[in-house]
């Protein structure tokens, strides 16, 4: 077969020879340039007009869920993709290459970076609503307290939205009002991960998740206590017991405190120097 032999414990010789097939197989991945980025519209608020020319791109293809923003050279640069509550972009573009320090210069990849973290990043949630999603046996329990100015909302229309992470249609499931200001609903879940959303009069209040980290077979067995310390311990952080959470949680918001004792004590002696001094000049005087 012309073929290398490789030792199975060599990874990186290995990693080389799949490089090389694909190389053979779709050529070279990267396209030099320089090649204009072209963009229907203004992606993320930026305008590829003020974008300069890139010198080295990337050749790669995007997935059918994806949405192509900007292409350079007919090759797709730039694109958004949104799974469930997830949301990712990719540039093609690689800002650490020298052929592309431009780039980094230019006022428009400024514009661009910021808009596309806007996009990716999770809104808050509405403060007046606080959520707990719970499993019940094999079902979920979605519970709702709407309080506005320490008043209970009553009479809302609200909506949750259960999407499979791994695609699938959208399920809308009302949430009856239980109690002044608490909704709540108990429902079985499509199988794997799901994504929640509450909607409030068509808008995302809330946004949260759930799934199975194991099969029920699985349950009994608890967490791998062994397996956690080691990593704990190479990771260079500790294990904390559920029951101990609390007071860990407390420990960490007290260190990142900023002690204002030192500073007040220097001011006291300051002013205790400055009234002696003043005195000491008054009676001398």
């Amino acid at each position: 077969m012309n073929a290398p032999l490789i030792r199975r414990a060599d990874l990186a010789a290995l990693a080389g020879v799949f490089a090389r097939f694909l190389r053979d197989a779709r050529g070279d991945g990267l396209l030099a340039g320089p090649v204009r980025v072209e963009a229907p519209g203004l992606p993320f608020g930026a305008d590829s007009r003020r974008l300069p020319a890139a010198g080295t791109i990337l050749l790669c293809a995007a997935q059918p869920q994806a949405e192509v923003l900007a292409r350079a050279a007919g090759q797709p640069v730039l694109a958004q993709t949104q799974a469930g509550l997830g949301r990712s972009v990719t540039l093609a573009v690689p800002l650490d290459l020298p052929a592309n320090a431009a780039w980094l210069d230019s006022p428009g990849t400024a514009t661009l970076l910021a808009g596309a973290v806007r996009w990716v990043r999770r809104p808050d949630d509405d403060a007046r609503f606080d959520v707990s999603l719970a499993p019940e046996g094999r079902s979920l329990r979605l519970e709702v307290v709407a309080r506005e100015s320490g008043a209970a909302m009553n009479a809302l229309a609200l909506v949750a939205r259960v999407v499979v992470l791994s695609g699938g249609e959208a399920r809308e499931i009302p949430l009856p009002q239980a109690s002044p200001g608490r909704y709540a609903a108990t429902f079985d879940p499509p199988p794997g991960d799901v994504a929640v959303e509450i909607l409030h009069d068509g808008r995302t209040v809330w946004r949260g998740a759930a799934g199975e980290s194991c099969g029920p077979e699985f349950a009994h067995l608890g967490p791998d206590e062994e397996a956690l310390t080691l990593l704990a311990r190479r990771a260079g952080g500790r294990v904390i017991r559920a029951a101990d959470l609390p007071d860990a949680l407390e420990q960490l918001r007290l260190r990142r405190l900023t002690p204002v004792w030192p500073a007040l004590l220097a001011a006291a002696l300051a002013l205790m120097l400055l009234e002696w001094a003043t005195a000491r000049l008054l009676r001398e005087a």
